[in-house]
């Protein structure tokens, strides 16, 4: 139950930070004229996020930790955060890849290139602050781990983040299997690493249709042209004949 608990409040942390790093991004876009899809904004706003979220999990692990009472928990508790922070990121950096695709971003699918240094750094991280506290006893991971505490305490707040922490478990596990899966195929060159995602097969129906809709739009045009023709060539003829009576 204990272990249970622990994947549990690993969601509810996910949550809520993720709502609390949207809002700062949005204040630093809207108030300040920073957006993070900007080159160097990128890569900062996404290493310190990570920063924040390998420490907020190994802050959470180390907490459990001192609560084990079994050498199979002490194993299970730095296991499973491990496992829980891959779904997450893996999750994340799927998500992020899908919405570029589906707009054809070539600027963020390039920023994206360097995805797996930061997944490798971030579980590195992770590994080593349960040895060295002091890479996550920060004041800035303290205030976060404080306020996402102090918001999850709300009833109303409680409730609809514990809902919500269930599912967002259970969908960052689905999409962390699929891009595994798209990685493990990629890295051995076998066949259906692409072919068989939905992102792709998603984004080659997006191409077909505005495919067609130009085709459609540029026969709309051919037609057009030879309808003003057909009705220059009457005009041309109903003046002749008007001038030959004449």
């Amino acid at each position: 139950m204990n272990v249970l608990r622990f994947v549990f409040f690993l969601g509810v942390i996910y949550i809520t930070f993720d709502a609390l790093w949207n809002l700062f991004l949005w204040v630093l876009k809207y108030f300040f004229g920073i957006d993070k899809r900007e080159g160097w904004v990128y890569y900062i706003s996404k290493g310190l996020s990570l920063y924040i979220l390998v420490t907020l999990t190994a802050i959470t692990t180390t907490q459990n930790l001192q609560l084990a009472d079994s050498q199979l928990s002490k194993f299970l508790y730095p296991a499973i955060g491990l496992i829980v922070l891959y779904f997450y990121i893996t999750s994340s950096m799927q998500r992020s890849k899908m919405k570029a695709k589906i707009k054809m971003d070539t600027q963020a699918i390039k920023r994206m290139r360097y995805d797996g240094i930061f997944l490798f750094s971030a579980l590195v991280l992770y590994s080593l602050a349960l040895f060295f506290p002091e890479l996550h006893d920060t004041q800035i991971t303290n205030w976060f781990f404080d306020a996402i505490a102090s918001i999850y305490q709300v009833l109303l707040f409680k409730v609809i983040i514990g809902f919500l922490a269930l599912f967002f478990l259970v969908n960052i596990l689905i999409k962390s299997l699929f891009a595994t899966r798209t990685l493990i195929f990629s890295l051995f060159g076998w066949e259906g690493a692409e072919d068989d995602s939905f992102t792709d097969r998603l984004i080659n129906e997006q191409r077909q249709q505005q495919s067609k809709r130009e085709e459609e739009y540029t026969d709309y045009e051919i037609v057009e042209e030879h309808t003003k023709e057909d009705d220059s060539q009457d005009q041309d003829r109903s003046l002749g004949q008007e001038g030959g009576e004449r």
